[in-house]
């Protein structure tokens, strides 16, 4: 059987920031990157990639990545990943 011992510490806080980066795929992603700028990561970069005009230019994310813009033209994938896949495939 494996004991795990409980007497640790944790090593002290860095005097420089981590950089974080968080990326919010679809509209799904775009909402998760909207909540955690409304409950205050307001230190890490946001970045949005999506299809869909329209949810980039209303995210709060920092950076944005619109794909496919012939495959969609500017709409969203509409769940079908076939259609995410080229969206995808085209902005390589």
């Amino acid at each position: 059987m494996i004991q795990l011992s409980r007497n640790y510490s944790l090593p002290e806080r860095a005097e420089e920031e981590i950089p974080i980066k968080v990326v919010g795929v679809g509209g799904a992603g775009s909402n998760v990157l909207d909540r955690m700028m409304l409950d205050g990561l307001d230190k890490a970069d946001l970045i949005a990639i999506n299809t869909d005009v329209q949810s980039l230019a209303s995210s709060v994310a920092t950076h944005k990545v619109q794909l496919g813009r012939t495959v969609t033209r500017g709409l969203g994938a509409g769940g079908d990943p076939e259609v995410g896949y080229n969206a995808a495939y085209e902005s390589a």
